[in-house]
C-alpha cells in the first residue's frame, strides 16, 4: 500500500529503481514502473543515481542514507509522519502527487487510489493452464492470525451449493499459502452437490495468484495479503475484517470491494452474511 502511489508514475519517464528486502523483490520483480528491482546493497553501491526517496523518515533509513549515499539529495515519502493509523493507499498517492509535482485535485487522488501490482506475460501464461473454462469465484482461504483468519469457509461452501442459480458461478478455486493448508484439508473432505473446487494453496507465487485473482468474477477473503493482491485488480470483492480493522482505513472507492465489519474477530462474521453480499456484488436477487 505504501508504494501504491508509484501508478501515478507510469509512462512519465522517470528512471526509478527499488531497494527492498529479499523477501518483497520477487512480488515487483515485474513491475512495470520501476527498472530495476534489488535487495543486495552490493547492486546498487556503484550506481550513479541523482536522488533517494525513503519510503519513511526513521532511524534504520536514515543511517542507511548517511552510511552509502551521504551526498545525495532526498526526500520521504511521508514526510515526518509516522505512526499513526491512516489509509496508506491514499496518503502514497497524495505524496507522490506532491513529491512530483502532478498537480492532481484531491478528489483525482481520491478516484485514482488503489493497490498497485503488475505482471508481465510469462506469469499470465504460466497459469493460464489452471485457469477454469467457467466463470469462478476466487476465495482466499488461511491466515497468519487466527482473528484474521475465517474458519467457517466449509459452512459458506454449503450454503452457495445449496443456493446455486442460474448465473451463479459453481466453480471455486481456492487460493492462499501454507498457512491454508489445514482448511483446504477441511473443504475437500466435503462433498458438494453444484459446486465444483479448485485449489491451488500453497501452490502459486504471489504473481501467480493475481493472474486467477484477476480473471475472476468475484474475490472473498479476510483482510490480508491477497486481498490487498486483489484491490491491485479490477475483479470485484467482498472482504471480511475483524473489529480492530476499521474497513475505511485499508480500502479505496476504487478497490470495488463490499466490506464486512465484524464486531469480533473475522470468524464471527455469520455465512449468511457473506453470501448476502456475494450476491449483491453479483448483481443477483
Amino acid at each position: 500500500m505504501d508504494l501504491s502511489g508509484r501508478a501515478l508514475l507510469l509512462n512519465r519517464r522517470h528512471s526509478i529503481d527499488l531497494f527492498t528486502h529479499e523477501n518483497l523483490r520477487e512480488l515487483f520483480s515485474q513491475d512495470d514502473i520501476f527498472q530495476n528491482v534489488y535487495s543486495n546493497f552490493s547492486d546498487i553501491q556503484n550506481k550513479d543515481y541523482d536522488f533517494i526517496l525513503l519510503q519513511e523518515f526513521n532511524h534504520p533509513s536514515i543511517r542507511f542514507k548517511t552510511k552509502h549515499f551521504k551526498k545525495l539529495p532526498f526526500a520521504s515519502l511521508f514526510r515526518f509522519f509516522y505512526g499513526p493509523a491512516r489509509n496508506q493507499t491514499i496518503f502514497s498517492y497524495a505524496a507522490i502527487n506532491t513529491l512530483f509535482d502532478l498537480n492532481l485535485a484531491p478528489t483525482e487522488i481520491q478516484t485514482l487510489a488503489k493497490p498497485y501490482l503488475h505482471h508481465n506475460a510469462q506469469t499470465a501464461q504460466s497459469v493460464a493452464k489452471f485457469i477454469p473454462t467457467q466463470p469462478y469465484i476466487t476465495i482466499s482461504i488461511g491466515g497468519r492470525d487466527t482473528d484474521r483468519s475465517y474458519m467457517y469457509w466449509t459452512d459458506f461452501l454449503q450454503l452457495l451449493d445449496e443456493k446455486v442459480i442460474a448465473g451463479m458461478p459453481s466453480t471455486i478455486v481456492l487460493l492462499g499459502s501454507d498457512n491454508g493448508l489445514d482448511m483446504d484439508s477441511l473443504i475437500a473432505g466435503n462433498e458438494y452437490k453444484n459446486l465444483i473446487i479448485h485449489s491451488f494453496v500453497g501452490k502459486l507465487s504471489l504473481l501467480q495468484t493475481r493472474v486467477l485473482i484477476s480473471k475472476s468474477k468475484v474475490f472473498i477473503g479476510c483482510d490480508g495479503g491477497l486481498m490487498h493482491v486483489a484491490h491491485s485488480t479490477t475483479t470485484p470483492s467482498v472482504t471480511l475484517f475483524r473489529v480492530q480493522e476499521p474497513h475505511p482505513l485499508w480500502l479505496t472507492k476504487s478497490c470495488f470491494s463490499r466490506p464486512i465489519q465484524s464486531d469480533g474477530e473475522d470468524s464471527d462474521i455469520p455465512p449468511k452474511q457473506i453470501m448476502t453480499e456475494l450476491l449483491i456484488t453479483l448483481d443477483m436477487p
